[in-house]
């Protein structure tokens, strides 16, 4: 034990001097933790390795750590904290009535295309991409052997060559798996012991021994297949064993309301009882990760094992009639899962506060939480200029629950009219790809000025007077059913600091006013109290919730404030939201200039 802490002592990156610091690694599978002075350690365990395993100069570069109690991925040759940063990359093709990824598909597989992705995507400075395996089912071009048992050698090769293509551009893999190839025999395996008791489908594959045994081969044949090839497999971040884990709690046997089913663990579970459902579905599915993590480790010591997962139905509803059941807080308490992969999307109708409530996020996490899948849906977001900050937003407030590495989904824009739609990289000249990139926004978990970002929501603002349940800040909390209200009629004015000199592309302002009538109001801007001017007056019949707009025929440049000022009203003064937005793409129609420039 002393040569162990001497060992880790030499290896470490100079911290706090004297702090006594708590090291959990993660790597080959095992998590060693103890205290050792003032530094963070990087260990390498040795496990027996078989002849077909990875050859050692290909250990993965990146494992996992906790640092003070906090979960994080970290780079094995640079001692320093790695936080995945990246996209989803598919290519989607039409197939008969549905949509299938091709991007390994034989005769579909395109290297220059993914070399020149791949390219753009370091030069931005991301530097992880999440992948499906098997994202091609049908046809002899896809990963199975159509009408014959393993793997197709020829998308074995195109495999291979993506991850050459990714380790030559610096860029970290996530290759995940859908479900078990319906080519090749595995999802007939895996389908093997499906009765009465067991659904075919994920019940069948996580909870009897055939869907395990399934996917066993499978990721037998796979690393074998990519070992044989010398593929780099070192450029792997993960092993995902499942892109979305889910049971179907309406069918068997968590349909069923009597008897007894023996899963794959060899447990017994009374199905009369929910609770018993419940254990039985943490417990095979902790099995199932146990069984796979044996059988990944054997060939590839060093490398981490994920699962992917949406979000669970409670305590916070929000997939009304959706009978896929998923826990996640059971398996952040034990599992063997390495990190897990979180999917969240803002417009799904949850905060992220309550998205990580489902999760089981509130409190200690001891394993990395990546969010794999991210996106801007265009159902949800119709301007494209909406689609960055509306992520951008919800991936900073998503920091505080613990999540250390996000994924966009995806690279290529959906084909229109798919439910599941979201804007690409590549749309409007890469604009959620620059938005996005650690070379734009350096600090995920700190957002930047985009193009038609509200730079006034949250900031501080001074007022004439208010009543005290309608408060200065409810005018800017991005809500417009809440307002702020004087309490009183005209003269009244508002003032929204927007903290630093910027530039203001349109001024949005929602009526709190009860009843219409006429008003006028006037608009002063400036970068300091002291030099506003007057850029416009507003002045007709108005009615509560009418919205006012001036934009300028050019931007306004170097404003700090912004102040309102009511001179005629019928009603007390009240405004429901203020929105100042920075430059929008395009050139909108301008308001016409204010001439004048009176004293505020």
């Amino acid at each position: 034990m002393l040569l162990l802490l001497a060992i880790l002592a030499c290896q470490l990156p100079q911290t706090n001097p004297g702090a006594p610091t708590e090291i959990t690694v993660t790597q080959a599978g095992t998590q060693i933790s103890t205290l050792v002075p003032s530094q963070t350690a990087r260990i390498l365990t040795t496990p027996t390795i078989q002849a077909t395993s990875i050859r050692t100069q290909l250990s993965h570069r990146i494992a996992t750590h906790r640092i003070y109690g906090l979960a994080e991925f970290y780079d094995t040759l640079t001692s320093q904290r790695f936080i995945p940063r990246g996209v989803n990359y598919f290519i989607l093709a039409p197939v008969r009535d549905h949509y299938e990824d091709r991007l390994f598909g034989v005769e579909v597989y395109n290297r220059e295309r993914t070399q020149t992705d791949f390219e753009a995507l370091s030069a931005a400075g991301y530097n992880t991409v999440r992948i499906a395996l098997d994202g091609c089912t049908t046809g002899t071009g896809c990963i199975g052997v159509e009408g014959g048992e393993g793997l197709n050698p020829a998308y074995l090769d195109n495999i291979v060559d993506l991850m050459k293509v990714a380790k030559a551009t610096s860029l970290f893999l996530i290759l995940s798996l859908k479900a078990p190839p319906e080519l090749g025999g595995y999802a007939q395996m895996a389908n093997q012991d499906a009765n009465q008791n067991f659904a075919q489908g994920p019940n069948a594959q996580y909870l009897t021994q055939s869907g395990i045994q399934a996917a066993q081969a499978f990721w037998s044949d796979l690393l074998r297949g990519l070992i044989d090839r010398q593929a780099p497999v070192d450029i792997v971040l993960g092993w995902e064993l499942q892109a979305e884990q889910y049971y179907s709690f309406d069918q068997a046997p968590f349909s069923l309301l009597s008897g007894k089913v023996t899963a794959a663990n060899g447990h017994t579970y009374n199905l009369s009882n929910l609770t018993q459902k419940q254990i039985l579905a943490l417990e095979g599915i902790r099995y199932y990760i146990d069984e796979l993590r044996k059988t990944i480790i054997d060939l590839d010591p060093t490398g981490l094992i994920t699962m992917g997962f949406f979000a669970p139905d409670e305590p916070n509803p929000w997939r009304e009639g959706d009978e896929r059941l998923v826990d996640t807080a059971g398996l952040l308490s034990d599992s063997s899962l390495d990190f897990f992969d979180f999917h969240a999307y803002p417009g799904d109708g949850l905060t992220p506060a309550q998205l990580a409530e489902n999760f089981g996020l509130i409190g200690h996490i001891s394993k990395p939480i990546l969010m794999g899948e991210v996106g801007a849906y265009t159902w949800a977001y119709p301007q494209l200029y909406d689609g960055p900050i509306a992520v951008q937003d919800w991936i900073a407030a998503s920091c505080k629950w613990s999540f250390t590495g996000w994924l966009y989904q995806g690279y290529y824009p959906y084909p229109a009219g798919l439910d599941a739609a979201t804007w690409g990289f590549v749309d409007g000249q890469h604009a959620i790809m620059d938005a996005l990139s650690p070379d734009n926004q350096p600090d995920a978990c700190a957002t930047t000025v985009l193009p038609g970002r509200n730079l006034a929501v949250g900031k501080p603002v001074s007022v004439s007077a208010a009543l005290p349940d309608q408060t200065p800040q409810m005018a800017v909390d991005g809500d417009p059913n809440t307002q702020w209200s004087a309490g009183g009629f005209p003269m009244q004015w508002i003032e929204v600091d927007l903290g630093s000199p910027s530039t203001i592309g349109e001024i949005r302002l929602t009526v709190g006013q009860w009843p219409a009538g006429d008003t006028v109001h006037q608009l002063w801007a400036g970068a300091t109290q002291e030099e506003m001017r007057l850029v416009h007056e507003f002045i007709g019949d108005e009615f509560d919730y009418d919205v006012l707009d001036y934009l300028p025929t050019t931007p306004l440049s170097n404003i700090r404030y912004v102040r309102l000022v009511t001179t005629e009203s019928p009603s007390w003064v009240s405004w429901r939201e203020i929105e100042v937005f920075a430059p929008f793409p395009g050139t909108p129609t301008p308001t016409p200039e204010q001439t004048e420039t009176p004293t505020p």
